[in-house]
């Protein structure tokens, strides 16, 4: 049977520490060369492509070239989106139309222009920031929507023609038959910009 003995040692006076010596500076400038290096080694190969991870909205468009951003834009918000029904209410009444009939479409070259620039700053650290957002999926780029033509103005000067009242005033006068009375009537009114803008 053997039996281990442990023992103590103490320290005789304080600890001290040496000077820092020439690992301690190059352990960061090591660690910013890697990321740098990787960083170009990787704009290197996405190059023409989104980069992974990358998101247009909500739809997942990371390593694919503009063709292919294009296409998956197209089919998943643009065409679900040109269906899609606005209706106006105003009492009663009411005005239904599509957003295609409005000439209201996602601007999906815009949207494809803006993830293939995305990370592409001039800067190394903007680029790094940038790996580094798509890479832990927080990079996303705006879809823009825009209305071309003037259908969705024509749309809603129709809607403000069928609801437009003046108001009126009310009187109470003295006349040849008596005493006479107007009745004040609300009127409405459109707000055309507010309208549009939705």
């Amino acid at each position: 049977m053997a039996i281990l003995v442990r023992g103590e040692r103490k320290l005789r006076g304080p600890l001290r520490l040496g000077a820092p010596g020439p690992g301690l500076f190059l352990l960061p400038g090591l660690v910013l060369a890697v990321l740098s290096l990787g960083a170009v080694v990787l704009d290197a190969a996405y190059m023409g492509r989104a980069l992974p991870g990358l998101r247009v909205g909500d739809v997942e468009v990371g390593a694919l070239d503009e063709a292919g951003i294009r296409a998956r834009l197209q089919r998943e918000i643009a065409a679900p989106w040109s269906l899609a029904r606005v209706t106006a209410r105003s009492g009663e009444r009411s005005w239904t139309a599509t957003n295609a009939d409005l000439g209201i479409e996602p601007d999906v070259a815009g949207a494809a222009s803006a993830a293939l620039a995305f990370g592409r700053d001039r800067t190394l650290g903007a680029r790094i920031d940038a790996w580094l957002d798509a890479l832990t999926g927080r990079a996303a780029v705006p879809f823009a929507m825009r209305a071309e033509g003037e259908s969705a103005r024509l749309w809603v000067s129709g809607i403000a023609a069928a609801v437009d009242r003046p108001a009126a005033d009310g009187e109470i006068r003295l006349g040849a038959r008596g005493v006479e009375v107007t009745e004040p009537m609300a009127g409405t009114l459109v707000d055309r910009d507010a309208l549009f803008a939705r």
